[in-house]
């Protein structure tokens, strides 16, 4: 190989570790991140209407800086809402919103599951001409059509 090769793949392998070292510190300070907030009044407020989830037919969590929205799918088009403001709370900073969206899963197990929910990012328009990320668990649709048949088939005994 010669000399420009190896400066080449140098150069590349360097590249590589610092994207992997800004990826771990990136990663660490979310971690830091979902803990912090999993401490805080607000999530301790909302804590207990996530761990009601469990007894639920979620078929998605859609986390926003005003709001946290559950659809679910029984009864079909029953819509949960848990406001900011109505609970005395500021909307939630664009940064510690997707740490709550994670702070939901951690304290909802089911939502982590990749074979029975997505975890999907939106974005929207701000009238400023900005983006504000928002974040949603969304069922799969094999998932639910799974659940579905159970439900039909043990209520028709």
């Amino acid at each position: 190989m010669s000399a420009t090769g190896w400066i080449i793949l140098a150069a590349a392998a360097a590249v590589c570790t610092l994207y992997i070292l800004r990826d771990r510190r990136e990663r660490r300070r979310q971690k830091d991140m979902v803990m912090y907030l999993r401490q805080s009044d607000l999530y301790a407020h909302l804590y207990p209407t996530v761990r009601k989830l469990e007894q639920m037919y979620v078929e998605s969590v859609a986390v926003r800086r005003e709001e946290v929205k559950v659809s679910l799918y029984r009864p079909a088009g029953k819509k949960l809402r848990y406001t900011f403001e109505k609970h005395g709370f500021d909307p939630v900073e664009d940064e510690r919103l997707l740490a709550l969206a994670q702070a939901i899963g951690v304290d909802l197990p089911i939502l982590r599951d990749k074979k029975r929910y997505e975890f999907i990012v939106h974005e929207d328009e701000r009238a400023s001409g900005g983006k504000a990320a928002w974040y949603e668990y969304m069922i799969r649709t094999e998932f639910k059509d799974d659940m579905s048949r159970a439900h039909y088939l043990h209520n028709k005994r």
